[in-house]
């Protein structure tokens, strides 16, 4: 009895570790994602500036 509970421990360890894990993978993606949201943005930002400063360089 005493075994099988080691057992059960040692597998939740395992899965608790790999659970967290995939946590911080989770983490890191989100953080990704964001900064390509940011990096979208900036760059709609500069391309309508762009268009903008070709729009009065025609006037």
């Amino acid at each position: 009895m005493k075994s099988e509970i080691q057992t059960t421990e040692r597998q939740l360890a395992v899965e608790m570790d790999k659970s967290e894990k995939l946590r911080d993978l989770l983490n890191q993606d989100e953080e990704l994602l964001k900064q390509l949201d940011e990096d979208r943005k900036r760059v709609r930002e500069q391309k309508i500036r762009r268009k903008r400063q070709m729009d009065d360089a025609k006037k």
